[in-house]
Order: C-alpha cells, then structure tokens, then sequence
C-alpha cells in the first residue's frame, strides 16, 4: 500500500521545492508594484528625462487649504519645494531668491537674471 522512500529521494524532492519556490520569491521581489501597467506611462514627464544636471526643477508647490492673516486678510502662503528644498518667499535657492511663488510658477531672482518656474509646462489632458 505505501512505497518506501529512500533518504536521498526525500532530500532532491525538498531541495527541488526549495529552489521552485525560492526562485518564484526572487521573481516577485525583482518587479516594482507601483511601476505603470502600461509602457508609455513609465516615464510621465519627459523633460525630467532632457533635463540637464544642475538645472532647477519646480517639483511641488505647497498651498494652505484656509486661512487668514493676523491682520484679518486673505494672504495665502505658498511654499514651493525646489531639486529637493521647502523653500518659501524670500528664501535662497542655488543663488537665486525666491520672489513669487503662485499656485502653478514660482519665480526667482538672482544679481543679473530671473527664472520662472513652471510646475506644468503641458497641458493636462482630460479624458471623458
């Protein structure tokens, strides 16, 4: 009724489970979960890709959701987070001072120049 199993039987039997198994952990670790599904959504900004080194990137600009000043006004306080740095008005970024920061551009002054940044440069593209 039962077959005897040798020693050496059992051991290939579990060492070939182990590298089955082993190897399906290796693949699913591999993959990144919040990669797009799609190909062509796996790079979302291609300036990012043109972009050269150096060069400063508007990332994120941060608006309260309410608020008031002291003084009884509606002064809104953005801040804007610049290649990596919160920085707010008035702030130093890489040489320039931040002198504007509005909902979508924040603008920088420097001795001899001023750059706008702009947080879309495209168009957003809604679908119906």
């Amino acid at each position: 009724m039962f077959k005897v199993v040798s020693k050496k039987q059992v051991f290939s039997q579990l060492s070939l489970a182990l590298v089955i198994a082993s190897s399906f952990a290796v693949a699913n670790a591999s993959s990144d979960p919040t990669r797009p599904l799609v190909a062509g959504l796996a790079s979302a900004n291609v300036d990012s890709a043109t972009r050269k080194p150096g060069e400063l990137v508007l990332q994120s600009i941060i608006s309260p959701s309410t608020g008031t000043s002291p003084q009884g006004g509606s002064a809104v306080q953005h801040k804007a987070i610049i290649s990596g740095q919160l920085v707010s008005l008035g702030e130093q970024v890489d040489g320039y001072q931040v002198i504007d920061i509005s909902e979508r551009q924040v603008v920088l002054q420097s001795e001899d120049k001023s750059k706008e940044l702009v947080l879309f440069s495209r168009s957003v593209v809604t679908y119906k």
